[in-house]
């Protein structure tokens, strides 16, 4: 249940990015003063605040170490265009089995001074704690890839420290552009966590996200670790997948890294390989059934209590 005051309320219909201050109460138990609150999504998914938004709150904005169940920052997202409100959780499940890491997924009802807005994804945050769990180190970058950019466009730091140059990305840029091949072979090796990279394309197609790095330019997050020169990409915005039952895993890529790395003559044999282990360990008919049955069962009853239409609606979508 998340109260917000009329005053911030106000500033928050002027500038819906920006955070305004708000009360966070789960039950009677959990009570959370000085949340940072602001309006979240894309084209597709963005709200007004007098609908049914989707929102970031962020616990230690005002209140210096305040945590909620041990995250600083979660997403609840609207799911508008997921009905099945399953695409992220299973997305998060299979990334991180195939060492792509991926924020954590639950679920919530949510309220907004006392208007019910029904049933939410909750989404841990991209911060210093996400990066401290997958990378060891609360330090180093962090970008948003922004909307439709390639990585030869200016990205939004969000976490880093010093001059703002971007020599990281630029040197993986330059490196997908070297017209050498043998060159560039070693020069994304310096510049491009590789493994990762593979493993985030073949997980990409293989979920059908047509609105990804790999197909689209379009939400991901790319990240450079402590020491590291090299990039690693994080994908996101995961809330339309498994759409087509034909698309394709192995053609009709985008992207200058992709690209880039596609025409060297070794990359096509280790993608295969990578598709093929990543199809034989993680995307299988059992880790998908019982991800998404162990779902089901928590989330249908909720869903139940809201209306019995939503609960079918659930049913059809999964």
């Amino acid at each position: 249940r998340i109260e917000i005051s009329p005053a911030e309320l106000t500033r928050l219909n002027k500038d819906p990015r920006s955070f305004v201050r708000c009360t966070v109460r789960e039950g009677d138990e959990y009570i959370f003063t000085d949340v940072g609150v602001h309006l979240k999504g894309a084209a597709g998914s963005f709200r007004p605040v007098n609908d049914r938004p989707a929102l970031t709150l962020n616990f230690d904005k005002y209140r210096e170490k305040q945590k909620c169940h041990g995250l600083d920052k979660i997403h609840l997202n609207n799911s508008v265009q997921d009905n099945s409100y399953l695409c992220e959780y299973v997305a998060s499940g299979l990334f991180n089995a195939a060492g792509v890491p991926a924020p954590r997924v639950s679920h919530a009802r949510v309220w907004l001074n006392g208007r019910d807005l029904g049933f939410y994804v909750l989404k841990e945050g991209f911060d210093t704690q996400f990066m401290r769990a997958h990378f060891g180190s609360k330090h180093g970058t962090f970008y948003d890839g922004g909307f439709c950019a390639d990585i030869d466009q200016r990205k939004d730091r969000k976490i880093g420290s010093g001059t703002n140059d971007q020599a990281d990305l630029k040197g993986l840029v330059a490196a997908a552009r070297e017209p050498d091949l043998v060159k560039r072979a070693a020069r994304l090796e310096q510049t491009l966590a590789i493994d990762n990279f593979l493993s985030l394309v073949a997980m990409e197609m293989m979920v059908a996200h047509w609105d990804g790095y790999a197909r689209n330019r379009n939400n991901y997050r790319l990240l450079i670790p402590p020491g590291s020169s090299k990039v690693y990409f994080l994908a996101a915005g995961m809330d339309q997948l498994f759409g087509d039952p034909n698309f394709p895993v192995f053609d009709s890529m985008a992207g200058l890294v992709t690209s880039g790395l596609w025409q060297l003559p070794q990359t096509k044999a280790q993608y295969r390989d990578r598709v093929g282990y990543l199809f034989t360990n993680v995307f299988t008919a059992e880790f998908l059934t019982n991800l998404t049955a162990k779902a089901h069962a928590r989330v249908r009853p909720v869903l139940l209590e809201i209306s019995e239409g939503k609960a079918k609606e659930f049913d059809n979508s999964t």
